[in-house]
C-alpha cells in the first residue's frame, strides 16, 4: 500500500491537480520528475529553480524515514509543484511498482503534445517501460539526474 504526504492527494481513483494541467494555447510542455528516493538522493534538485513547468513527485519507500533538511527545505520552496507520495508496503519493488503506476495514470491523463515525463533513477528495471513508452510516442527517459533540457 502507498500513503500521500502532501497538501493534494494522489488519488488514483480520482482527478488531481497533476492530472488534466489547465493548458491553453501559450502553455509550454509541463515535465513530470518521478523520483525514485528510494534508488537515488542526489539527483540534481537545483536544476529546477527558476523553472515553472514541471512537477516533481517523489516516491519514498517504507523504510525511508528521513529526507535530508536541505533536500527539504529546497523541495518546499517548489510549493504544490512537488508531492511525495510514502509507499508503506515493504514488499521487493513494491516502490518500482508504484511509481510505474503513477506513471501511466499520468501518462492517460494528460495531453502527450503537452506532457514529458523523467524517471530520476539508477534502476535500470525502468527502461523497458520507458522503450515501451517511446513506441507510443510518449516523451520519456529515465535519467539519474533532472534533465531541465526543454523545461521552461
Amino acid at each position: 500500500m502507498f500513503e500521500i504526504l502532501s497538501e493534494r492527494r494522489l488519488d488514483t481513483g480520482s482527478s488531481t491537480d497533476l492530472d488534466n494541467e489547465v493548458i491553453d494555447e501559450k502553455q509550454k510542455k509541463i515535465t513530470y520528475f518521478l523520483v525514485d528516493f528510494e534508488n537515488i538522493q542526489e539527483f540534481g534538485i537545483n536544476q529546477l529553480n527558476g523553472r515553472k513547468n514541471f512537477r516533481l513527485i517523489m516516491f519514498v519507500g517504507a523504510k525511508q524515514t528521513r529526507i535530508p533538511i536541505s533536500l527539504s527545505m529546497i523541495l518546499q520552496k517548489f510549493g504544490d509543484k512537488v508531492a511525495y507520495l510514502i509507499v508503506t508496503d515493504i514488499a521487493k519493488n513494491a516502490l518500482d511498482f508504484q511509481l510505474t503506476f503513477e506513471l501511466g495514470r499520468l501518462a492517460a491523463a494528460n495531453p502527450l503534445e503537452l506532457s514529458a515525463f523523467q524517471i530520476i533513477s539508477n534502476d535500470k528495471g525502468f527502461d523497458t517501460v520507458i522503450s515501451r513508452m517511446l513506441d507510443l510516442g510518449i516523451d520519456a527517459k529515465r535519467v539519474n539526474s533532472i534533465n531541465t533540457k526543454g523545461v521552461s
